[in-house]
């Protein structure tokens, strides 16, 4: 949830511009704005900033580095702002790429990076050994390239703007923007911040923790490591949002948008249901896994199995957070961004109450319930506003039944986890079991198909 100029700022804004122009070209006023005016407008504004804050942090990193604790390595904190004023550049170049479809492009660049900082990763950490520093180094050196990829044919016609449609168009992305940076700060609390404050409330000495002395580092690494994991549907749902922002704004001028919101949020909930099952009931084989006995090393080196009884409580979290996602959609296509803002101050604060008075006495088990229960309270609140502003005619009684048989299921393995039992037999036999709740699913999908009321009925509650 960081900030970024995303896609759906961009197409707001046309929106809301263009209508207010033609208004006012009724009496002479200015001409509609072009989707690639705004592009580079937009641009021109965000490169400015990027380079007056990457260039006041630059002149001065290492005093900012000496206050951050980072006096040793102050070169860290000149890679990470430079790291940073790359990642912004090529933001609004990628969120153009959304807003023209140009879904094989975006998605190559996307890969593309990811494979490139992973093989630098390995090539400098690895194989040359160097150390810390060269995981930055080869963070900026994607992201230089991602940047190079991504503006590569878009770079701003400098002809489109003009001193009128600055004036125009920076007012209205200022104030929608800085609502989504706001709300961006409160979900870096809601995702990481347990990591940050786990080893300081829980402290540097050894403290019991289900019969093994662990400090505060040590618990933070244990439920880092296992995090990873439940980070799989987390991963889905940023897949998913790449590619569902454009078309719900496609589909919002629609009359039937309510219904066909509703289904995009059955099949998806019910996608991250079935992943549920599967990795929940196979994480121990994940973490196990060393690639088939090619590797003398597992995914999840042993010392930190303990904390394994964590994923599924992060899995969970994760699913809602990706109902947070599509439920969202109300306030996104209305402009009611303030919404999201108040559901994500909302999780924050349930995360901080929660993980200052629970992790002295539950340690990493804390950060995981505070994870869950604040993204489950955001989707429950984005829903009860949204079904006042913008009423989805969403199929809840047929997701609990999905949801008591995914239980049944994860809990058939667990029963086989917990009898101790081990072995390639009982690991395809998990996967015999989660395949049949799965099959259950998508056969009821199959022959009992979403029916909706009419498109009159059900947009024929007023939307606020």
């Amino acid at each position: 949830m960081e900030w970024k100029p995303h896609f759906f700022t961009l197409q707001v804004e046309v929106k809301k511009i263009n209508e207010t122009n033609n208004t006012s070209n009724s009496t002479g006023g200015i001409k509609e704005i072009s989707f690639e005016t705004l592009y580079a407008s937009a641009f021109s504004v965000v490169a400015g900033l990027t380079f007056i804050f990457t260039g006041i942090i630059g002149a001065f990193y290492q005093p900012v580095a000496r206050v951050l604790g980072y006096g040793l390595n102050s070169e860290m904190i000149l890679l990470l702002v430079l790291i940073i004023a790359a990642d912004t550049l090529a933001a609004l170049p990628m969120a153009r790429l959304r807003y023209l479809e140009k879904a094989t492009r975006f998605t190559v660049i996307s890969l593309t990076n990811i494979g490139l900082t992973i093989v630098l990763n390995l090539f400098f950490v690895v194989y040359l050994e160097w150390g810390i520093i060269s995981v930055l180094a080869a963070n900026l050196i994607a992201s230089v390239i991602k940047l190079i990829f991504a503006i590569w044919g878009a770079i701003p016609d400098a002809r489109l703007i003009q001193d009128h449609t600055l004036k125009t168009i920076v007012k209205p992305m200022m104030e929608y923007g800085s609502l989504i940076m706001v709300a961006g700060l409160f979900g870096a609390i809601n995702e990481t911040f347990d990591r940050n404050l786990l080893p300081r409330i829980w402290g540097t000495e050894p403290k019991s923790f289900e019969g093994k002395e662990f400090t505060g580092l040590q618990m933070n690494g244990i439920y880092s490591a296992m995090y990873k994991i439940g980070m799989i549907i987390s991963l889905i749902t940023q897949a998913f949002r790449y590619a569902a922002e454009p078309f719900f704004f496609q589909q919002s001028t629609q009359k039937d948008a309510p219904e066909t919101y509703a289904k995009v949020f059955h099949f998806f909930t019910t996608f991250c249901l079935v992943a549920f099952l599967f990795v929940g009931s196979l994480v121990t084989e994940i973490i196990s896994f060393n690639f088939f006995g090619l590797s003398p090393k597992t995914l999840i080196p042993a010392k930190y199995w303990i904390g394994v009884e964590v994923v599924p409580l992060i899995l969970l979290a994760n699913v809602c957070l990706g109902m947070y996602v599509n439920l969202s959609v109300w306030f996104k296509i209305t402009g009611q961004l303030r919404y999201g803002l108040y559901s994500s101050a909302l999780g924050a604060l349930l995360t901080l109450i929660i993980n200052f008075a629970a992790i002295p006495t539950y340690g990493y088990y804390a950060c995981a319930w505070a994870t869950l229960i604040c993204y489950a309270t955001m989707s429950l609140v984005c829903y009860y506003w949204g079904q006042q502003k913008y009423p989805i005619p969403y199929k809840w009684g047929r997701l609990v039944f999905y949801g008591i048989i995914i239980f049944i299921f994860y809990k058939l393995n667990m029963f086989l986890f917990n009898k101790g039992l081990s072995g390639i037999n009982i690991s395809l036999l998990k996967i015999l079991l989660c395949s049949v709740g799965a099959g259950i699913i998508f056969l009821f999908e199959k022959h009992r198909p979403l029916k909706f009321k009419s498109s009159t009925e059900i947009s024929g509650v007023e939307k606020n």
